[in-house]
């Protein structure tokens, strides 16, 4: 039985371990070592990088259709692999989508809306959801006349600021949801925000937060900012 093989590239006897397998050769071993492959492929480097994108972009939908189809037989599996991709690269992940969101916030706004016409039941129960939290947040000290003048003026800022071009949310300073605190709904608690920085703020940020990871051993998902 041979054990050995003469490398075409190199033209050195090696062992025929030092040689990747190959079903359509008669010894069932490629013609080039694994080490003049390897050469080869550092050499080569941007060429074969040009070559495997082209026949991505040539076989798109191919690709998506068999993804697609090996999803659909093993669901648990890729929800596994992805967790995991998840858990290794979050950070990465958190810093890049919050980027994104800065950058392009119409994004965003057209697929919540795509999303929320596709399902319009969770849409309502989030709302419902909101609007009870709301009453909830809203103590008896603030149903004054005042408090209804300046929710009611607060909300139409936004709004004047949103027509001359720019998007603008009324924000809790401390928001309503969050694991660790619960904001107040009233004239105190709210400000006016341009959308994307609403939007990246989310309930992750409030006043004197890092002061209170300091006394309560609070860890949030974001380093706080250097001064």
């Amino acid at each position: 039985m041979v054990l050995t093989k003469i490398c075409s590239k190199c033209g050195e006897s090696k062992l025929l371990d030092l040689f990747n397998r190959n079903k359509n050769t008669k010894d069932g071993r490629t013609s080039h070592c694994k080490v003049c492959k390897s050469s080869a492929r550092k050499e080569n480097a941007e060429a074969i990088a040009a070559q495997k994108r082209a026949w991505y972009d040539a076989n798109t939908q191919q690709i998506a259709k068999k993804s697609k189809a090996a999803r659909a037989e093993n669901p648990e599996k890729y929800k596994e692999k992805e967790a995991a991709k998840y858990l290794k690269h979050s950070k990465k992940i958190k810093v890049r989508v919050l980027s994104y969101q800065k950058r392009i916030p119409d994004v965003n706004r057209r697929a919540a809306k795509r999303y929320r016409d596709a399902n319009p039941h969770l849409g309502r129960a989030k709302t419902a959801k909101r609007r009870a939290i709301k009453l909830l947040a809203t103590p008896k000290w603030a149903d004054t006349e005042f408090e209804q003048f300046y929710l009611a003026e607060i909300y139409h800022l936004a709004q004047l600021r949103s027509e001359m071009g720019s998007e603008h949310h009324v924000d809790h300073t401390v928001p309503l949801q969050s694991k660790f605190v619960c904001g107040l709904h009233c004239a105190s608690n709210l400000q006016v925000l341009p959308g994307s920085e609403n939007i990246s703020k989310g309930n992750r940020y409030w006043p004197d937060m890092w002061q209170e990871e300091e006394t309560n051993d609070y860890r949030p998902d974001h380093e706080p900012r250097k001064s």
